[in-house]
């Protein structure tokens, strides 16, 4: 199936056909939102949390609780990445609509 696109500007007519993304794509994108939203973010890092304090309350050795906690923050670390990330560019396009320097 393929989509018909007709353009025409200052009395200049052209046409474009583009094919539709895939099922597989739209699919992917859709898990990937869904798995880094911002509800699901907020779920990792209250799970991340509970996590580290029962690492420290349960384990008393201190290697270990550092090791425990170590591994907690790098199963946590792709959602933290994708906070940055979206809050930089929030803030970046703020600061484009206001005016300012980026």
């Amino acid at each position: 199936m393929e989509t018909t696109i007709n353009l025409t500007a200052q009395g200049v007519a052209a046409t474009a056909k583009a094919a539709p993304a895939s099922a597989a794509v739209r699919l992917a994108s859709a898990a990937f939102r869904a798995i880094f939203s911002a509800r699901a973010s907020m779920a990792v890092a209250t799970l991340l949390l509970l996590a580290i304090y029962w690492h420290l309350l349960t384990i008393a050795e201190p290697l270990a609780q550092q090791a425990a906690m170590g591994t907690d923050l790098l199963l946590a670390l792709p959602w933290a990445l994708v906070w940055a990330t979206r809050t930089t560019i929030a803030e970046l396009r703020t600061l484009k609509q206001e005016g300012g320097e980026a």
